[in-house]
């Protein structure tokens, strides 16, 4: 109804609040560690900094070891419905730009304007608290139209339309112009949090780095730049980064055990085949060792058994009047 693509405005004025000065303080002074806290287990694989009341608690989140400030608390929430109204689960955006004041290497600021871009143009913008675009925001913006805060839509063919669609069994198929799949509770929707909670690490790289970001969806990797990638996967501090190191080495050890016991098998797998096969033929052997010599080949085909390079047994085998009373008796379907 809008036209594509799209653009959602995440802000304030289109109703949406950031925790936005959950920041952190510059140039804390050390303190004393309470006798009740385990400070090196709390800080875990962080680096280890200086303890300060306000790098634990509800406070933690405004420094870049342990969060990403308002934006890494709410920024999932917020943007995975956004995410699935573009019909964008199962990838990411090729570009994010950051406007922000530099940032402090160990506490969080704030940030003005954040801004990611689809490869087909559809765009999410967040706009920082005490920066939103004058007057009343638009949520949605199209083509064709926008809708702002409450779905009210500033153009006469979105409202005719709107009209006809609320008259319409398929008013939901009309007010949007995607169709994405119904989600659902079932193994494998965790790849969808993945992604939302990808949209959120990207602004915060860049917001980092202070500058814009391009981003391979496919191989989840920005684009020719090592300093924003080293932020995907940060060094760990000893013990952890051990402890990491060994949990991984577990992962592949037991992929190689399964290897090598599937190796071992194997061979058994293929003697039994071949004892099955030996069985089989050597009990076709037996039976036509106990036929008469002078047997016309018509009549070992009239009961069952076939000559195509060897003989194999069939149901009606059993049948034969020149066996033996008792293997008449006691044989069964041979494979």
């Amino acid at each position: 109804m809008l036209g594509w693509p799209l653009k959602v405005t995440i802000s304030g004025a289109t109703g949406f609040t950031w925790k936005f000065f959950w920041v952190g303080k510059e140039n804390l002074t050390p303190q004393p560690v309470p006798a009740a806290l385990d400070y090196d287990l709390w800080l875990g694989p962080a680096p280890y900094k200086p303890y300060n009341v306000h790098r634990t608690h509800q406070t933690f989140r405004g420094y870049w070891d342990y969060d990403g400030g308002g934006l890494g608390d709410m920024g999932q929430h917020y943007m995975d419905p956004v995410q699935y109204l573009l019909g964008k689960d199962n990838t990411s955006p090729v570009k994010v730009e950051g406007d922000a004041p530099q940032q402090h290497p160990d506490a969080i600021g704030i940030w003005r304007k954040i801004v990611y871009t689809y490869e087909d143009g559809c765009q999410i913008v967040l706009e920082g608290e005490g920066y939103e675009t004058p007057g009343q925001g638009s949520l949605y913006r199209g083509p064709e139209g926008q809708g702002v805060q409450g779905i009210r839509m500033h153009d006469s063919r979105c409202h005719e339309q709107a009209r006809r669609a609320a008259r319409s069994r398929t008013a939901e198929h009309r007010l949007h112009p995607v169709r994405p799949q119904p989600r659902t509770f079932r193994p494998g929707r965790g790849q969808i949090g993945y992604h939302s909670a990808t949209l959120v690490n990207m602004a915060l790289c860049a917001l980092r780095l202070n500058r814009t970001l391009q981003f391979d969806p496919e191989k989840q990797l920005f684009v020719n730049d090592d300093a924003a990638n080293r932020l995907i996967d940060q060094p760990m501090r000893a013990p952890w980064k051990n402890l990491i190191r060994n949990v991984q080495n577990m992962h592949i050890m037991k992929k190689l055990l399964i290897i090598l016991l599937a190796c071992c098998l194997v061979p058994f797998a293929t003697q039994a085949q071949d004892a099955r096969q030996r069985t089989a033929t050597t009990i076709i052997a037996d039976a036509l060792a106990q036929l008469p010599a002078e047997t016309p080949m018509s009549t070992i085909r009239s009961c069952g058994a076939r000559l195509d390079g060897r003989f194999r047994a069939s149901a009606n085998w059993p049948a034969c009047s020149f066996l033996p009373p008792r293997e008449r008796t006691h044989t069964s379907n041979t494979p």
